[in-house]
């Protein structure tokens, strides 16, 4: 189904940064900023937005254009706080899936809108992991398991970078074309931590796997069964939080896992190079051994998801 446009191409988009709005607008002048979506749950959104205006303009209709897979239809007029924002809560979502918004306003009867927001849902399974994402204090949560995990020590599924699916032989040979064909750093389409969680969830880029190593204490342990490294919070408010990240080994041909108990190999986001992308490497054996290096991307390596 065709996407249908409510808005005209004749005018450009006034939408400056927030944080530069003045205190007040001359009479003739107006700005319309779509905001993000908050609240994001399984099933619904709360979209917000931005609308400030000089006299002449201080009653335009204003509201949202929402976007799914059926098409498109515009909200109802909202009322605007003191701080020119406005909101509204779609519900009836479906779970893991892509929704897109612009806010809008009619100037002299021509729909105005700010740039276009995505937002996913979460699936069930992401929704119920934010609920205890860890924050060591280092900018994002992490999860508190590894990608296809049932439990902090199960080393999860294994995954060639950028690839969307486990699988039985890790080679080059095997190595899917679409991820081999992969020539920048993982994004929605092609990140398996946000397909399979929907909403913020992601994996973490090289350098935040870098600030987990420098901006944390870390210390070989053991959960359960198996052995690991333990990420500890050094900042103040973060020291009683901790992170454990199993030595799940990796996966290279068709034996899996080679050295599970002795090494963690953790995938990141970013692209190196044409067969490698960056990731954290640590043998437990060695304690100075924790490192952020490229890996040929055709291994098998575990993820560790985090969110905003």
């Amino acid at each position: 189904m065709k996407r249908v446009v409510f808005f005209s191409m004749a005018l450009a988009l006034l939408a400056p940064s927030c944080d530069k709005v003045k205190d007040s607008m001359p009479d003739d002048e107006y700005e319309i900023v779509t905001l993000s979506a908050i609240g994001v749950t399984t099933t619904q959104a709360t979209l917000t937005g931005k609308f400030r205006a000089g006299a002449n303009y201080k009653n335009a209709e204003h509201g949202f254009v929402f976007i799914n897979a059926n098409g498109a239809w515009t909200s109802k007029v909202y009322p605007v706080e003191e701080t020119g924002e406005f909101s509204f809560t779609v519900e009836n979502l479906a779970a893991g899936k892509p929704y897109s918004f612009r806010a809008f306003v009619v100037i002299d009867e021509q729909m105005q809108t700010g740039e276009e927001h995505t937002f996913l849902t979460f699936t069930e399974k992401g929704y119920q992991m934010m609920q205890s994402a860890i924050d060591l204090g280092t900018g994002v949560k992490w999860a508190p398991m590894n990608l296809g995990a049932i439990s902090a020590e199960d080393g999860g599924v294994f995954y060639a970078w950028g690839e969307l699916g486990p699988k039985d032989n890790y080679t080059m040979n095997t190595y899917f074309q679409a991820a081999a064909s992969i020539s920048e750093n993982l994004n929605i389409s092609t990140d398996i931590a946000t397909i399979s969680l929907g909403g913020t969830w992601r994996m973490p880029t090289g350098t935040e796997l870098e600030k987990l190593i420098r901006e944390c204490d870390h210390s070989v342990t053991k959960v359960g069964s198996m052995r690991g490294i333990q990420f500890t919070g050094k900042k103040p408010g973060y020291t009683d939080k901790t992170l454990f990240l199993p030595a799940a080994g990796y996966a290279d041909g068709k034996t899996i896992p080679k050295y599970a108990g002795e090494d963690c190999h953790y995938w990141s986001s970013t692209y190196y190079s044409a067969d490698k992308a960056l990731k954290l490497k640590f043998m437990v054996p060695v304690s100075n051994s924790l490192e952020i290096v490229e890996g040929y991307r055709y291994y098998g390596a575990s993820i560790r998801p985090v969110c905003e």
